[in-house]
């Protein structure tokens, strides 16, 4: 994979990104002022599906202990400020987690 590539999520992991693709109200320049405005540091990323060629801003990528579940608080505040700052467009804002690894329990 490249390292321009969206990374995808597994078990533990979570991340913030925007679809500037997607975006209808806002370009691409515009989005990424905004972003910086409100305290991120957007990595431009693409992701090849089958709709083509998708451009994003990865804002947040974290690991955390995969045997756990995700709480819902840990990108909340900051997909809250992304709603704020792009209101009407909130199908282009991604808060994705990974589902936490089943451990083998003894019998």
């Amino acid at each position: 994979m490249s390292k321009y590539a969206l990374p995808t999520v597994e078990a533990g992991q979570c991340m913030l990104c925007v679809n500037l693709s997607e975006l209808k109200a806002h370009s691409v320049a515009q989005a990424l002022i905004i972003l910086e405005e409100i305290g991120f540091q957007p990595e431009l990323r693409y992701d090849q599906n089958f709709v083509g060629t998708e451009l994003y801003a990865l804002l947040r990528y974290d690991q955390l202990d995969p045997t756990k579940p995700i709480s819902d608080e840990h990108l909340g505040w900051d997909f809250d400020k992304l709603c704020k700052a792009f209101p009407g467009e909130t199908f282009a804002l991604r808060c994705l987690q990974g589902s936490p690894v089943s451990l083998p329990v003894a019998v």
